[in-house]
């Protein structure tokens, strides 16, 4: 923390505020209830999970986190996940949770600071049905990818896109995961299912990098790592929390549903501008900005090929957590949606004048919120910290991205703190995106205009941890069919 705090006061044109001795728990129940009342019914659920309204109608286009950072198994390499299908109940069958055949999944990455895609991963599913007569997604037990049982499957390819234009089909028709259905039908689920899925590729020369180097990919169900206690949000803000005087404790809202992950790590030379590792945290080449779209063709028909010749529409986008859903207008996520980060000046009034600070200012009558000039989320979104998640030169373009500095090494997952840079690990959130961040928490400071109150950060919704994974892809089992949470 001390390191970034030096850095934002050298760097950037922030607000730090004084700090003022409260009560930590009442400043908890007061921030929390606010956000019940004013802030969450209009976003949706959790990170990104329902925080548009076309979204909200289509969940297998629905991105509901991403994660960028530096492998902690390997710190050649980097891994970025997208996942889509918010609140995936793992026992809703028969037509269990898939990606969209008809959409385009990308994970993009900037490496020159203009907020446009310089390296593309392009991600196409193809759903199989083995036997049309029968409703059932396997007709016996499913031990293998391959597994003739398996009636209902999906397979993927894999392309890589770059600035100039070259595309390069990485993988074709690899085994998606299948749905973790249950005892009876996916036994020893990990070892037959989801560890297979895990696949092994060769990223190939590119254009600044002419060394074919390995990497992994991943595609399928996962437990959902996001983790907050939004249902006790939504009930008029009663906090569960035996400290506040109820007989309750927090309880993660998202315990036991799935989601469907996109997983792919690989090596760092693929992704940096000039093809190399770079030397260090300084190294201008060591700055990304990382964000993921999903697209669907302009024309949709049933019982015909799908016709991509013509521009698809991007319908889904997601860089940082919580921007689209608590800085965005409700009248504008769409467009948000639809746009390219170049193209987020359009949304500076809703960043530089938030909605809810004259709210927060208003209930925090010890501490001034900002209402106005709102430069501190302007870099916490936009801009990034020069010199620590953007370049030095502070001349990065803004946009909406997860600005990573993969000059940073990676801290060991036991070694983590959970508040990234605020809790002194300059490897987690604002630098990159970890699963084990705890984004809220962190969020919630810098929304109450406190980026330097360490004070502040007893600002929480009171849940810590999800179910994670320290190898690749770093999320946990998905959960079964017939025996879940919730």
């Amino acid at each position: 923390m001390k390191k970034l705090k030096s850095i934002l006061n050298r760097s950037t044109n922030l607000l730090a505020l004084p700090a003022q001795k409260r009560d930590k728990t009442m400043k908890r129940q007061i921030l929390l209830g606010l956000l019940g009342m004013f802030f969450l019914p209009a976003i949706g659920l959790g990170a990104s999970h329902r925080e548009a309204p076309f979204t909200s109608l289509d969940q297998s286009i629905d991105i509901t986190d991403v994660y960028a950072f530096r492998s902690p198994e390997d710190g050649t390499k980097a891994v970025f996940i997208m996942n889509v299908s918010p609140f995936s109940e793992p026992g809703g069958g028969p037509n269990f949770y898939s990606f969209d055949d008809e959409a385009r999944y990308q994970i993009n990455i900037d490496n020159d600071g203009d907020s446009l895609e310089d390296v593309t991963f392009q991600f196409a599913f193809r759903t199989i049905i083995s036997n049309p007569n029968t409703f059932l997604t396997a007709t016996g037990p499913v031990t293998s990818l391959t597994d003739p049982d398996l009636n209902v499957r999906q397979v993927y390819d894999l392309k890589l896109m770059e600035e100039g234009g070259a595309v390069t089909t990485i993988i074709t028709d690899v085994p998606v995961a299948p749905w973790n259905i249950g005892l009876a039908t996916t036994p020893n689920y990990d070892a037959n299912l989801g560890d297979p899925a895990i696949t092994n590729v060769t990223f190939p020369a590119t254009t600044e990098d002419l060394t074919p180097r390995p990497g992994r990919v991943f595609t399928g169900p996962r437990d959902d790592p996001f983790f907050v206690d939004i249902g006790a949000i939504f009930d008029a803000g009663n906090i569960r929390d035996p400290g506040l005087g109820n007989n309750d404790v927090p309880e993660d809202a998202l315990n036991g549903f799935n989601v469907n992950s996109i997983a792919i790590e690989v090596p760092i030379q693929k992704v940096t501008r000039n093809g190399q590792m770079p030397t260090g945290p300084g190294d201008d080449a060591a700055y990304i900005g990382v964000w993921a779209t999903a697209t669907l063709p302009r024309t949709r028909t049933l019982n015909e090929t799908v016709d991509f010749e013509q521009p698809p529409v991007q319908v889904s986008r997601m860089g940082n957590p919580f921007f689209n859903e608590l800085v965005i207008g409700t009248g504008r996520k769409d467009r948000f949606n639809a746009t390219a980060p170049v193209d987020d000046g359009q949304f500076i009034s809703d960043v530089l004048n938030p909605a809810i600070a004259p709210v927060l200012d208003a209930i925090f009558g010890d501490i001034t919120v900002p209402t106005t000039n709102r430069f501190d989320l302007e870099a916490a979104y936009l801009l990034g910290f020069a010199g620590f998640n953007s370049r030095p030169s502070g001349q990065d373009a803004p946009g909406d991205l997860i600005r990573l500095n993969l000059g940073v090494d990676p801290t060991p997952i036991a070694n983590a703190s959970p508040l990234g840079a605020f809790g002194g690990d300059n490897a987690g959130y604002p630098n990159g995106r970890r699963i084990s961040d705890d984004v809220t928490d962190i969020i919630l400071v810098i929304l109450a205009g406190q980026l330097f109150v360490q004070e502040l950060l007893g600002i929480e919704d009171g849940v810590s941890g999800g179910t994670f994974s320290e190898t690749f892809p770093f999320m946990g089992t998905p959960n079964a069919g017939d025996s879940h949470a919730h």
